[in-house]
């Protein structure tokens, strides 16, 4: 499966399975081989902190879609308590 807008909502839902709805990761973008994920600021379910979160979301997108990918930027909203993190696709040569 490639790397598209299904395939990362997918893995976002995965992700979030017995989450509560200020806890869960939310899809923001997604443009090409690029898109942004909201998280919770505070360690969810088995995550010591919430950076493995971050990680964690792209362990799920390789073993459903065989893509790698890299993230690119993390900007911290601490009036709302969330992380946005830009991924984008990594090409290997």
């Amino acid at each position: 499966m490639p790397l598209t807008e299904e395939s990362v909502r997918a893995q976002v839902e995965a992700l979030n399975r017995g989450r509560r709805g200020d806890a869960a990761a939310r899809l923001v973008a997604f443009e090409g081989e690029r898109f942004k994920v909201s998280f919770s600021d505070r360690p969810v379910g088995d995550a010591t902190c919430a950076d493995e979160d971050f990680s964690m979301l792209q362990f799920l997108l390789k073993g459903a879609t065989g893509e790698d990918t890299g993230i690119v930027d993390v900007a911290h909203d601490e009036d709302a308590g969330r992380f946005v993190v830009s991924y984008e696709r990594v090409a290997w040569d």
